[in-house]
């Protein structure tokens, strides 16, 4: 999408009952606007890739986020990707197959950072609180603070 963000946050995350979008990421924010518009992708989690599905997965959107009033006026809809299998689904007893790849990888000199590089799935708000923990912590042990 392109257009002109009103709720200034390079993420945004759906926390509400409605809309079937999950987050919006806004690339100009990382990248540099063009033209004075942001551009930025939505994500949406859906098992069904059919073209009408997706139609209406992405009306949900424009229609949710004009409820929210996110935009200054309705984005311009560019594109869209469908990724298979972006989140992967892990089995219960897969610990120490997770801890040996880790290992492997730490070998290589590859540090283990994030949610991703961590193998953690959580839900975003766990994430945040680790995250705040974790800055706290940092903060707490530098000398020159935060």
């Amino acid at each position: 999408y392109i257009g002109i963000v009103k709720k200034r946050a390079s993420i945004i995350f759906n926390h509400t009952a409605r809309g079937k979008w999950k987050k919006i990421t806004v690339f100009s924010d990382f990248y540099g606007r063009e033209e004075g518009k942001d551009y930025f992708s939505v994500e949406i989690t859906t098992q069904e890739t059919h073209e009408s599905i997706l139609m209406d997965l992405r009306r949900d959107f424009e229609s949710h986020a004009s409820e929210l009033n996110i935009f200054d006026e309705k984005p311009e809809f560019v594109g869209s990707l469908v990724t298979e299998n972006a989140y992967p689904f892990y089995k219960a007893g897969i610990e120490r197959n997770l801890e040996i790849c880790r290992e492997k990888l730490n070998a290589y000199g590859i540090d283990h950072i994030g949610r991703q590089g961590n193998f953690e799935y959580l839900f975003s708000s766990d994430a945040v609180i680790k995250a705040r923990r974790l800055a706290e912590t940092l903060c707490s042990s530098s000398n020159s603070g935060c």
